[in-house]
């Protein structure tokens, strides 16, 4: 028996391909939430701890990207939202 997820995933998990797009997703989010703390917060240890954070899921994310033939590998602002050209 698989363990049933905890939480809705934005699209259902069938296969590597789908899984590896969740963890862009998932990923995307992540920088989202750490680039709002580099940007708020007043400790200064915690800010770089968020920095840290930003800037390896910067690189995971560009792992998934690549791997499923998405570009940019590597958005211009990491943890903003894609702006349409």
């Amino acid at each position: 028996m698989s363990a049933q997820p905890a939480y809705a995933t934005p699209t259902p998990v069938t296969d590597a391909p789908s899984a590896a797009r969740l963890a862009i997703v998932a990923e995307t989010d992540a920088l989202a939430a750490w680039r709002s703390v580099v940007e708020r917060a007043a400790d200064r240890d915690l800010r770089l701890a968020a920095l840290d954070a930003l800037s390896a899921g910067t690189l995971r994310c560009a792992r998934w990207r690549a791997a499923t033939g998405q570009t940019p590998t590597i958005p211009v602002f990491p943890g903003q939202p894609d702006t349409p050209r």
